[in-house]
């Protein structure tokens, strides 16, 4: 399975972030459970349940914390990271939709997926755009019969993971002197693409 989502934005205006990351989190279906649980665990050992794991909004010493906690669990990370200045589409610029559809697809491509392999978002986009994306995967890798749903991340564990992980790599492009997170989970790192 695969869960995918995203840090930085998709716009080009003024205080737009410079850079865009999406990252997909790659899991065997029988391990599903045993990371779902393992979330949960540290967020009641460190008193974040009943709340969600959110990179924008966590704490440095609650990132820290929760990364070194799952840093040996059985899961892999791909991503791809968008210098916003190597983009020279004008319809992606002008399209948000069209720039997150067309860097999920980039994603996918690089990555190894497999026929029919089950893939959850995030599903904080409108229900036209998550309709949209759905076709345009399909229509894009109409070899692949992918399982594509949207989740909630506020239940979703792993969508939280995959939040937390896309934020990390973010923060090692776009904020280089604040404290990197990702050497804590260096090992679960399959590819981070960096696009040209």
């Amino acid at each position: 399975m695969i869960f995918v989502d995203e840090s930085g934005d998709s716009g080009f205006k003024e205080g737009s972030s410079a850079y865009f990351v999406l990252t997909m989190i790659v899991v065997y279906e029988e391990d599903v459970l045993k990371i779902d649980d393992n979330i949960e665990s540290v967020k009641k050992k460190y008193h974040i349940y009943p709340s969600e794991y959110k990179f924008s909004k966590t704490s440095d010493f609650h990132k820290q914390n929760f990364f070194t906690e799952i840093s040996n669990l059985p899961f892999t990370v791909y991503a791809i990271v968008v210098n916003k200045k190597l983009v020279y589409s004008t319809e992606l610029k002008k399209n948000s939709k069209k720039f997150y559809n067309f860097f999920l697809k980039q994603l996918l491509q690089h990555a190894p997926i497999e026929n029919k392999t089950k893939i959850r978002i995030d599903k904080s986009s409108s229900k036209v755009f998550q309709k949209e994306l759905v076709s345009y995967i399909r229509q894009q890798l109409s070899n692949l019969n992918l399982n594509i749903k949207f989740l909630d991340s506020k239940s979703a564990n792993l969508i939280q993971l995959a939040d937390m992980v896309s934020g990390a790599i973010c923060r090692k492009y776009a904020q280089r002197e604040k404290k990197q997170l990702l050497p804590l989970i260096i090992k679960k790192i399959k590819d981070i693409w960096e696009f040209q």
